[in-house]
């Protein structure tokens, strides 16, 4: 359009101020493989709706959703490769998703002669799981317990503040963010979970 444009596909961005390791540039999940090596190889393309729109040549909205949770990429069983996780949990061991679980971000930024100034709200989860709980079933005599981890991702909101300054020969960049993380589930959601063993054995049912 005149005013920008709106775009369907897999994209990177860079959100924030900071030049590198900004803490609210994480709209885009990680391939550990490249962590190391800077810039955006290190990025994952996800699949959004996005728009860019340019208004009287200071303000400029942008936005993003996807309808994906996107994760990190991690080495699997790669000897040579230390950044692996440490655990690998089944399928069984997640807690089943509550409610939506689209990623999303909307941006404000005005820019001046010497200086830039940037609003951003990020609605995200996180890129790799985190102990939710544990929950322990018991056989039929009441004995015995097994316990078993349950794992999550947990759901972080933020609004965020980034200027830039120009100072001649001086450039000062800053990233300011306000979050808020947490779980969804809690413990209603575990008195009805099956155990990895009964979870299995209803598939092999079926």
């Amino acid at each position: 359009f005149d005013l920008g444009e709106i775009s369907i596909g897999k994209k990177i961005f860079t959100l924030g101020s900071v030049d590198e390791n900004s803490p609210i540039d994480h709209f885009n999940p990680y391939n550990y493989y490249y962590l190391l090596t800077g810039g955006i190889d290190k990025k994952i393309g996800i699949n959004v709706l996005s728009f860019d729109f340019y208004f009287d040549n200071d303000y400029i909205i942008s936005g993003a959703i996807s309808p994906d949770h996107n994760i990190n990429h991690y080495p699997e069983n790669d000897p040579e490769y230390e950044l692996s996780l440490p655990i690998n949990p089944l399928k069984y061991d997640f807690m089943n998703v509550k409610g939506s679980d689209h990623e999303s971000f909307l941006s404000v930024k005005k820019s001046n002669m010497n200086n830039e100034f940037t609003i951003t709200y990020a609605r995200a989860f996180d890129r790799v799981f985190s102990l939710s709980g544990l929950v322990s079933f018991f056989n039929d005599n009441g004995i015995a317990p097994i316990t078993e981890e349950k794992y999550s991702y947990r759901l972080t909101e933020s609004l965020n503040f980034g200027n830039i300054f120009l100072l001649d020969d001086l450039t000062i960049r800053s990233d300011f963010s306000l979050f808020h993380s947490f779980d969804r589930n809690n413990i209603n959601d575990y008195m009805n979970l099956m155990s990895r063993a009964d979870q299995i054995l209803c598939e092999s049912e079926i």
